[in-house]
């Protein structure tokens, strides 16, 4: 929620920082069910690489780089234990600092690609508007983290 041009949030501790297909609101609804009010925000010291032969990508650190993504606020329990499943064993939560577009910064979790599974990322940068384009509907019909949601208990 705004008030007086500045976003107010009940706990620090239950943001969510997204950079590839979870900024998809629609996504995220539909892995979380539920919607969370989002900002844009961004992230340094990352890298946001293509995963070699999907249409989702990828974190890992990097000193030169930032990552454009959108910040969930105030996601539910439920909703992280949805995350967790639909995100898989690839991928670890990690906290970082968000820089909102009006220059404040809010902490949130966010998943970076755990160490071992570094060698499935692709040197190729992912592009949200090439997702947008030409991957959405293919992932939304294909990627088993869906399936996983579906059949976990959560």
């Amino acid at each position: 929620m705004r008030v007086k041009g500045r976003i107010t949030c009940k706990s620090p501790m239950n943001h969510c920082f997204t950079y590839g297909t979870l900024m998809c609101q629609e996504i995220m609804q539909e892995v979380c069910g539920d919607s969370f009010h989002s900002v844009p925000g961004q992230i340094t010291g990352f890298s946001r690489r293509c995963i070699q032969g999907e249409y989702y990508p990828g974190i890992l650190a990097s000193t030169e780089d930032t990552v454009e993504g959108v910040l969930y606020l105030d996601v539910s329990s439920q909703a992280w234990r949805r995350l967790d499943v639909f995100e898989g064993e690839q991928y670890q939560r990690q906290w970082v600092a968000v820089q909102l577009e009006n220059g404040s910064t809010l902490m949130a979790e966010t998943y970076v690609i755990r160490t071992e599974f570094i060698d499935v990322l692709d040197n190729k940068k992912w592009s949200f508007d090439d997702f947008l384009k030409n991957g959405k509907t293919h992932f939304q019909s294909q990627y088993s983290g869906y399936e996983a949601i579906d059949t976990e208990t959560v």
